[in-house]
């Protein structure tokens, strides 16, 4: 069978078999394993990328966050807290209070930018848990320096297929805080903004007419069971299609853990983000209740 590994599984495989004798359309168990290792450090420092700064030795103070190399979006990390060890596969990153970006590219023989993103995330209980992705109108200027970072680290990485870099903007300085060697939940974005084919440059990112699209999760407030009532109910929104990754009867879904997915658009932001409002209230109102 082909493969395509997504999120959240390409994170947490442990042996290469799983990878051989089949079409794999993503990268390597090999590449895989030393994105998310100390390796990929070593190779930031050793080809001068600035990244936030990192640590394994006991902090005695500072503004760091405790991450596991195995972390992915807003998973496995938290805020340090004084005197906190770690555990096995962990440790201390600087925090960087600036803009997070998200880059979207696919590489083949060349590397294309698909997408870039704004990341809003939400600070509850000393983590951050992602809210959405909005697609980010970029200056010429801008995506060129994104595109020479990426081509940069598509090289160093020998990456291959659909991937993202998670980035941090502060002062006009670009860090690069994690590679994702998959793809992930910018994966409707990118599909919508490519309609015709995902092969070639996008010049559609860096126009200054473009639409703004958007993922959101939907998180729940309360433990929800689902059952087919709520899943009919679901499906009689006038807007369905624009829900994923819906839960089955019998799912259950507890406090703070993601529940679906929520793919918007519109010509402005400032819209878009009332839309996302409205159509999270719509559906918490329908599974919760």
């Amino acid at each position: 069978m082909n493969i395509l590994i997504g999120s959240g599984f390409s994170e947490k495989i442990r042996h290469k078999k799983i990878l051989e004798g089949r079409k794999n359309f993503g990268n390597s168990h090999q590449t895989i394993r030393e994105v998310k290792s100390n390796k990929f450090f070593i190779y930031l420092k050793k080809n001068n990328i600035k990244h936030p700064k990192t640590h394994i030795n006991k902090l005695k103070s500072g503004n760091f966050l405790i991450k596991n190399y195995e972390s992915f979006g807003t998973q496995n990390f938290t805020f340090y807290e004084k005197h906190k060890k770690l555990k096995k596969n962990e440790y201390f990153q600087e925090f960087i209070d600036g803009d997070l970006i998200s880059v979207q590219f696919l590489r083949k023989k060349k590397t294309h930018i698909l997408s870039i993103c704004s990341q809003e995330n939400i600070l509850k209980n000393k983590n951050f848990i992602t809210d959405s992705l909005i697609t980010k109108n970029v200056n010429k200027n801008f995506f060129e320096k994104i595109k020479k970072l990426t081509e940069k680290i598509a090289l160093i990485f020998n990456l291959y297929g659909l991937n993202n870099l998670d980035l941090v903007i502060k002062d006009k300085n670009i860090f690069l805080i994690e590679v994702n060697p998959r793809p992930g939940l910018s994966f409707k974005i990118i599909e919508r903004i490519n309609k015709k084919s995902i092969q070639s440059p996008n010049k559609f990112i860096i126009s200054h007419n473009q639409k703004y699209f958007s993922t959101t999760v939907v998180y729940a407030k309360k433990k929800i069971i689902f059952n087919e009532g709520k899943i009919n109910a679901i499906k009689k929104l006038y807007n369905y299609e624009i829900f994923s990754e819906i839960p089955c009867s019998h799912d259950i879904i507890k406090v703070d853990e993601p529940i679906c997915l929520v793919h918007l658009e519109s010509e402005k932001k400032s819209i878009l983000k009332k839309k996302i409002k409205e159509a999270v209230k719509c559906f918490l109102d329908i599974v919760e209740n």
